[in-house]
């Protein structure tokens, strides 16, 4: 069965019949591998809107995880083509906002990541139609690629999918050549250890080593010399993400970011090492690391208006302290509750820090860090000022793994703000009144208490929101400050 035809206006249509034509792929030469785990509760979401007319009614903002393919991994044969064909109905045709250049390359790579469920048991014509659409977007790439406009390392992941593209599948002069300007720039950049904005979701950063290193491969398989700065390029990109892990499938997961997938982190191998921790500090991460202990701290979270250095805190079992997380624009797409939902997991009170908003308009500066190592353990101390309000967070964490000390200072307008401590699903915190501390418990792992000063502290229902569009119910720990200053400490029971 061919492709369905699509409608649209006549400028778009020339552009896409006549400066986007070319030959049409006769096969794949290379398929990049991708490691994903499943998950029912999305795959069945998607079933159940195959056929819903509604889901298809373009949205740039709620329909990105529609139009990235983030759904492609998700599902069986059957169910990809059936999408993708509804997809290639509504939108194969080039339209500016569904074929912007960031969708498309998100596009190209899933595509073809995940082409054999695409291709599976399918005739030519089907073939054909999938691999017209995959060097048509790839020409669209290169006739968009931004010069000037952002630092080269912030572009890669167009250059990227381009250039991946062209070792997919046979040489074709039209679309350019695997290893485009655009393309050694980025890498340049990236090797020299300017890491792209973009890399602050963790999910993004994670999905463009795994491209970096299919392009190693392709470059390999097709017995050709690669750019020279890809063999470090992917050094400093391994290094970079994994240096925000606390174990090799999980990262800590800080405002409004989502999980990663597990299948696809365990599969890269990430390294965790020391030299990562200059890397993530141009994107506002500081990590702390105990003996089996690990913390991961926001100091410049300067897209949001709520002040910064919220943390993630795990042991050797996995996330104690965590923030409210994020659905991912795939579930999101499928679940309206989320949409909703979302503007709460991007306000403070979703946040493990300072329940406040910030005083000054946009843009926001970032905190001031210092960062502090010893024999005895490690000390971080961010502090931000925000016109007439001034907050410091300082977190010790030992070098035996067994507490985290922290002191938070604020100074502003009164009432002053709570402090918030959203625990890890299956956390549980067990208090009665009158008690001096707080019990941390969980099914696996040792427990862990948590005690404080100069604040009454109570504990109350939160919520995490997982990215396959999951909403589960936590416990947070709430402290209501007696003054500007208070200390707190997780400590081993």
């Amino acid at each position: 069965m061919a492709l369905p035809s699509h409608r649209s206006r006549g400028s778009h249509r020339f552009y896409h019949d006549i400066q986007l034509r070319g030959p049409i792929p006769p096969r794949i030469v290379f398929t990049p591998n991708w490691v994903f785990t499943q998950n029912p509760a999305i795959e069945k979401a998607l079933t159940d809107k195959l056929q819903d007319d509604a889901f298809w009614t373009y949205d740039p903002l709620a329909q990105r995880g529609v139009q990235n393919f983030s759904w492609l991994p998700y599902l069986p044969a059957r169910q990809a083509q059936i999408l993708f064909a509804r997809w290639h109905d509504q939108f194969g045709i080039y339209h500016p906002h569904s074929w912007s250049p960031a969708l498309v390359a998100d596009r190209l790579l899933l595509t073809l990541h995940h082409l054999k469920p695409l291709m599976a048991g399918r005739d030519a014509p089907w073939r054909e139609g999938v691999l017209n659409v995959i060097a048509r977007q790839a020409r669209h790439l290169r006739r968009n690629f931004k010069k000037g406009s952002s630092a080269p390392q912030d572009m890669v992941r167009i250059p990227l999918a381009h250039s991946l593209t062209t070792l997919c599948i046979p040489h074709d002069p039209t679309l350019g050549s695997p290893i485009e300007d655009q393309l050694s720039i980025a890498l340049t950049a990236i090797a020299e250890g300017h890491i792209p904005k973009s890399w602050r979701d963790l999910t993004q950063a994670v999905e463009d080593v795994c491209a970096l290193q299919n392009l190693k491969a392709a470059f390999a398989s097709r017995r050709l010399s690669p750019p020279p700065e890809l063999k470090e390029a992917l050094k400093v990109a391994r290094l970079s993400v994994g240096g925000a892990l606390f174990k090799t499938s999980a990262w800590h997961v800080l405002p409004a970011q989502r999980e990663g997938n597990q299948g696809l982190l365990a599969s890269l191998a990430l390294p965790q090492r020391v030299e990562a921790h200059p890397l993530l500090a141009q994107l506002g991460l500081y990590p702390l690391q105990g003996k089996g202990t690990s913390l991961l701290a926001d100091g410049s979270h300067i897209d949001t208006p709520f002040a910064p250095h919220a943390f993630g805190f795990a042991d050797e079992m996995g996330a104690l302290v965590t923030n409210c997380g994020a659905p991912s624009f795939l579930a999101q797409s499928l679940h309206p509750k989320l949409k909703r939902l979302y503007p709460f997991l991007q306000s403070a009170a979703a946040a493990s820090g300072l329940d406040c908003l910030r005083s000054s308009p946009p843009p926001y500066s970032p905190a001031n860090i210092i960062r502090e190592d010893a024999p005895a353990g490690q000390l971080l101390t961010l502090k931000h000022v925000d016109g007439p309000n001034e907050y410091q967070r300082r977190l010790w964490l030992t070098a035996d793994g067994q507490a985290l000390k922290g002191e938070d200072a604020f100074s502003g307008a009164p009432p002053l703000p709570p402090y918030r401590f959203h625990l890890a699903p299956g956390v549980k915190a067990l208090y009665e009144q009158g008690n001096t501390h707080i019990s941390l418990h969980r099914d696996q792992g040792g427990p862990w208490k948590f005690t404080t000063s100069h604040a009454d502290m109570t504990v109350e229902e939160s919520v995490y929101a997982g990215q396959d569009g999951q909403l589960i119910k936590t416990d947070q720990i709430v402290l209501i400050p007696h003054r500007g200053g208070i200390r707190w400490a997780f400590t081993k029971d």
